[in-house]
């Protein structure tokens, strides 16, 4: 079966929660409060070091071995490919174009931040686990008081207020330890929704009370209005749907016109408030992507592969829409061969194409066999307010600036953050640190925010 997305938590796929704690990385140091660069910031002293010394909520093995088969079947690529005989014209030095989302820092919250959801610059929520040490005391305020009792962990929400963090309990069942795969969504300007997997609870005032969610009602809804959180939903791929969490309310309801395509990945956001989604042709079972630009109302395929086919269009397992101010791109990954004789097959980064008229036309800007470049992908692209495409892969963090047509080594190694995008706009979660987080309205100016820091103990 074709997957229709990338690693992480790119729109386009429909991830496992345990996938981002599973990645381990280097932790990042010295990182000023605004960056007006890449993001990782070149000027900027960093120093790096194993994330060793805190525990994550959840295990980091499996992406961990991963990474390392990686970087042993890398291989050195020929510069033949004519995808890129376009000539290079770098775009002009950086500005700030907007400042990044106000989110304030509150580094003394109790707990652990385990997720950070962010409906808009004015409306967030985090989800805080509490763990009572394993040795026979309970936590810091007692049991009576909302504390873990004994080696168990309580989960809250911190909710922005203006300019500070107001804490929530939560309906969130205690846990015996940290890795649950517990979940908190920030809808509308008030609404909240936490999910333990098997169920679902909502607020529709930011958190101060509660109620069990109620089914996916069978009526629809026309479009996805404005504030509202659009995501795949259905027992299986086949039948996967897309539902809307309403901004008022944050219950769910099935939207009515829905996209040409199965096995529908989470959508993403485009400018100017369209949205973009990826799936499987239901009849070739090639993937392709849907976008629309009235809200749901109506979808239009791209028919990309059909457009401007990669060399290998069978090979294509995966599309990712990166949609910047003037340029959208997407990334082609699917099944290459690597090492002596092409032996090992791994997901990699086929063809990067662009296009300059909202998806009208495309053209292939840099292939696998044209220079160096992004081996795979790792959560979204970042396609920056001052032309560059920024791309968080397996080996390293590569970034163009002669819009797609090469690209250079911005970090090497493990990226040590998650790259996503938000209706606040681009957010980095920091892989090695709990709680670190670096915010960008435009893609290269970023702000550091930090929620929480307390260790929980049983936690891991």
């Amino acid at each position: 079966m074709r997957l229709s997305g990338a690693l992480g938590s790119t729109p386009g796929f429909t991830p496992r929660p345990s996938l981002v704690s599973l990645f381990t990385a280097n932790q990042m140091r010295s990182i000023p409060e605004c960056c007006p660069k890449t993001p990782i910031c070149r000027t900027s002293p960093l120093r790096y070091r194993p994330a060793m010394a805190r525990r994550s909520p959840l295990p980091k093995v499996l992406l961990l071995a991963t990474l390392a088969l990686l970087s042993c079947t890398a291989t050195e690529q020929p510069t033949d490919d004519p995808a890129a005989s376009e000539a290079p014209t770098p775009t002009p030095r950086a500005v700030p174009s907007s400042t990044p989302p106000p989110i304030p820092s509150a580094p003394e919250l109790s707990g652990q931040v385990t997720q950070l959801s962010l409906a808009g610059p004015d409306h967030a929520a985090a989800l805080l686990i509490d763990c009572a040490p394993t040795d026979g005391t309970d936590g810091p305020d007692g049991p009576e008081n909302g504390s873990a009792a004994r080696g168990h962990c309580v989960y809250r929400v911190a909710v922005l207020e203006g300019d500070r963090w107001g804490i929530r309990e939560t309906p969130l069942p205690t846990t015996p330890g940290g890795g649950s795969l517990y979940t908190v969504e920030a809808v509308g300007t008030g609404a909240l929704r936490v999910s333990s997997g098997d169920r679902d609870w909502v607020s529709t005032d930011g958190g101060l009370h509660w109620a069990p969610a109620p089914p996916t009602a069978p009526e629809t809804v026309p479009e996805i209005p404005p504030g509202a959180v659009p995501r795949p939903a259905g027992l299986s791929a086949d039948d996967r749907a897309l539902e809307v969490l309403l901004p008022e309310t944050a219950e769910a309801r099935r939207l009515a016109e829905q996209p040409p395509l199965t096995e529908l990945g989470r959508p993403g956001p485009l400018p100017g408030g369209g949205w973009w989604v990826a799936g499987l042709d239901p009849e070739t079972a090639e993937p392709d992507i849907a976008v629309t630009r009235d809200a749901g109302r109506g979808w239009q395929r791209l028919g990309l592969l059909d457009a401007a086919p990669t060399p290998h269009p069978h090979d294509v397992n995966s599309l990712v829409l990166a949609a910047g101010p003037t340029d959208w791109y997407v990334l082609a990954s699917g099944n290459a061969a690597v090492g002596t004789g092409g032996a090992a097959l791994t997901t990699s980064v086929l063809t990067v194409y662009r296009s300059s008229d909202e998806g009208a036309s495309w053209r292939p800007t840099w292939s696998a066999g044209s220079g160096p470049g992004p081996q795979s992908l790792v959560g979204t692209p970042i396609a920056g307010a001052d032309g560059s495409l920024t791309v968080y892969s397996f080996d390293a963090i590569y970034t163009s600036t002669d819009r797609a047509l090469s690209f250079a080594v911005t970090r090497q190694g493990a990226p040590p953050e998650l790259p996503e995008l938000t209706p606040a706009g681009h957010l980095l979660t920091d892989l090695g640190q709990p709680g670190h987080y670096r915010l960008s309205a435009d893609g290269f100016t970023w702000r550091t925010v930090i929620l929480g820091g307390r260790d929980p103990g049983g936690a891991g």
